[in-house]
């Protein structure tokens, strides 16, 4: 059985690492990034198991809902969505912008959220699938 696996935040880290896993183990992945481009030179060209998606603003509702259409319409459906995108700043806290701690909650957290409201229905539509939402450890400290 071929899964079908949503990568967000894939050109560096996890993400990159878990798309050459998936595709050396056989998976159909959709996987995203603000570049095309970028993934295209990372995993090759748009395949029968390789979908590479712009998705340059995951806080755009309507750009994540055209990418999961894209996933629907090139594979039927998916199995499993991994929430992998985000970003963080660094420096003092006290020198954050309104705009810079905004753009990472957008990011980071409605970005997410906007992922997980586009595939719920349809994973419920499946009886099946699930999600991964991965965090980064600078949330953390």
């Amino acid at each position: 059985m071929k899964q079908i696996w949503f990568v967000t935040g894939t050109t560096s880290g996890v993400g990159c690492f878990l798309v050459r896993r998936l595709l050396a183990e056989g998976r159909q992945v959709a996987a995203t990034s603000r570049s095309r481009e970028k993934l295209e030179q990372l995993f090759g060209p748009e395949s029968g198991q390789f979908l590479p998606l712009s998705l340059p603003d995951l806080a755009d509702e309507g750009a994540v809902l055209a990418a999961r259409d894209r996933v629907a319409e090139k594979f039927g459906g998916v199995d499993v969505v991994v929430n992998n995108a985000g970003y963080a700043l660094c420096g003092a806290f006290e020198e954050t912008s309104d705009r810079e701690a905004r753009d990472i909650f957008d990011v980071n957290f409605f970005g997410a959220v906007n992922v997980i409201r586009a595939f719920l229905p349809v994973m419920r539509r499946q009886r099946s699938g699930c999600f991964l939402n991965i965090n980064f450890i600078a949330g953390i400290t």
